[in-house]
């Protein structure tokens, strides 16, 4: 239908709207521009102007046949509306999907490359708020910024879906897809030169500085209500469109709602979710954010693959989470997969509150943060060449991680069975082991924040694992990990252990960490007040007394 248009009798008559004003640029967008017209639809045209007084209007226009839609902006405020969303993106939201250009369409370019950074950037940061750390590690594959924005306008101007689901009609969506993201694609380009993103393949990832800014801003609230200010003053405050009358917008309202009714029963009601486009690596490939998998579900694919059979589950414990271990048989092999299901833990008042209180150690607490810290640091430890357990799947909706299940012995073991009053040259070896592995997750930046003893696995193959990282992060304080696997070493200590096996206990872990290059200032730290104080009231003085001078320092009392 486009191909029939006289553009000159069009621009002539937006030439005759502009009156004295000059015309910054003008353009054709909506249904004739996307190929979803029916033979009544109204041609829409977008006119920039500069020093319009009106600020922003619509005029409508008759060309032969064709009733034309002219939507009117002054310059200044269009400009206002690309860089900040100063208008709810009423005028410069008409760029974000195809439009055709009649004048300037340089100008137009800029502008829309100026603006897809913006919302570009804008989703990356909701993507921090919304994932945490693990938004560090998503591949975000290009098309997910267009239709993250599709649904976040549809939400607060439902009929707008009318539009969108035109735009990405089955024989129009790889056309329409393929204009639309020059804009994003271009966009993209200029945010990873600019060091905001990094392009890996086909893949977008959000650089880890920028990464680290948005998850220190702690302005989650403030994001959210900004981002919903913009969606709807320009929709829901039909004064703010210039002189466009209250009756005026209930029509144009009216009649986008009934062409969205009329079409509704013959086409697909829901746009495509973007969260098909946000990807996360696991040991069994990729998945989706989208994917909602339950324990049961879980249970039923494994059954589904046909090589596996008898499929237990059980529960395996835990206070602050629970952890259920899902055993089958493979090819006659046992296998096993835990299932760590990570609650929230505000209704929580005992032991771990007071530490979350002490001003020492801040402790995540809802249970989506804990999950991002556990998969992001995992998969960096990873990447690092630490052992660390493999992930096989990520339910985010249902707070699940699918992890493999470590065949081996925890060191908590091992401290209980010294501190029954003798230490071995192995155990000594093992503690300089656990000691040395810390410190060089320390070396690489990274804290463990919960590192009792329970948390360090002895694999069947000899191999030290650092597991339960939901409260690791990078940065963080490192002098608390030394401080918790010491002291809490200490809760294991009975009345008849003797003070030597304390000390040697904690020497060899220290020699181990020292000699793998760990921080001494770490451990000299470690025996300060303030962390003596957090553990002293559930450990006898000999124990305090014993970490502290293998720590360097004497007891002050």
């Amino acid at each position: 239908m486009l191909e029939t248009l006289d553009k000159e009798k069009i621009l002539a008559l937006c030439r005759e709207v502009a009156g004295l004003k000059a015309i910054t640029a003008a353009c054709l967008y909506g249904s004739w521009v996307c190929g979803y017209a029916r033979p009544d639809s109204d041609l829409d045209v977008l006119l920039v102007l500069d020093s319009y007084e009106s600020g922003v209007k619509y005029q409508y226009k008759q060309l032969n046949n064709i009733h034309l839609a002219v939507l009117v902006v002054d310059r200044e405020l269009f400009e206002h509306d690309v860089d900040i969303g100063g208008l709810g993106e009423f005028a410069a939201g008409r760029i974000l999907t195809p439009y055709n250009s009649l004048l300037n369409s340089d100008y137009l370019w800029k502008q829309e490359v100026k603006l897809k950074k913006r919302v570009i950037r804008e989703a990356l940061e909701n993507l921090v708020l919304e994932y945490s750390k693990l938004a560090g590690e998503l591949l975000i594959e290009p098309v997910y910024f267009m239709l993250n924005q599709m649904h976040r306008r549809v939400r607060v101007y439902p009929p707008l879906k009318y539009s969108y689901l035109g735009i990405l009609r089955g024989d129009l969506r790889d056309r329409n897809i393929k204009l639309t993201m020059r804009g994003y694609l271009t966009a993209l380009k200029e945010m990873a030169d600019d060091g905001l993103v990094r392009m890996v393949g086909n893949y977008v990832k959000i650089d880890e500085t920028f990464l680290d800014a948005a998850v220190k801003r702690k302005h989650g609230i403030a994001l959210i209500l900004d981002s919903i200010e913009k969606a709807t003053k320009a929709y829901v405050t039909p004064g703010y469109v210039g002189t466009l009358a209250p009756l005026t917008f209930a029509q144009e309202l009216m009649a986008k709602l009934e062409r969205e009714l009329r079409t509704m029963n013959r086409r697909k009601h829901d746009l495509e979710d973007p969260r098909e486009h946000l990807l996360l690596q696991t040991a069994t490939g990729m998945i989706t954010l989208r994917e909602e998998t339950t324990i049961a579900d879980f249970v039923k694919k494994i059954a589904a693959l046909g090589r596996a059979s008898q499929t237990t589950v059980k529960r395996l414990g835990g206070v602050l989470n629970t952890v259920f271990l899902v055993q089958f048989q493979q090819d006659e092999t046992p296998k096993a997969v835990a299932v760590k299901a990570f609650k929230d833990w505000a209704g929580y008042k005992w032991f771990p509150l007071a530490l979350w209180t002490s001003g020492i150690q801040n402790f995540a607490i809802a249970g989506k943060e804990r999950m991002s810290n556990e998969y992001s640091i995992n998969r960096f430890l990873k990447r690092q060449g630490f052992p660390v357990p493999e992930i096989y799947h990520v339910s985010w909706k249902d707070k699940l991680l699918f992890l493999e299940y470590l065949e081996g012995k925890s060191i908590d073991k091992i401290v209980q069975k010294v501190m029954r009053g003798a230490i071995s040259e192995a155990e000594e070896t093992l503690l300089r082991r656990v000691g040395g592995s810390i410190a060089r997750v320390h070396r690489i930046g990274v804290s463990l924040g919960d590192s009792k003893p329970e948390n360090v696995i002895l694999s069947n193959d000899g191999e030290i694992y650092l597991v339960d990282l939901e409260q690791a992060s990078k940065g963080g304080n490192q002098v608390w990990d030394i401080a918790e696997f010491l002291y809490y070493s200490g809760f294991y200590a009975k009345l008849a252990t003797p003070r030597s096996i304390i000390r040697r206990m904690s020497e060899s872990f220290i020699q181990g960490y020292v000699d793998a290059g760990g921080s001494i200032n770490n451990i000299r730290n470690a025996a300060a007040a303030d962390y003596r104080r957090v553990f002293s009231p559930f450990l006898s003085l000999a124990t305090i007394e014993e970490v502290s001078k293998a720590c360097g320092l004497q007891l002050r009392t």
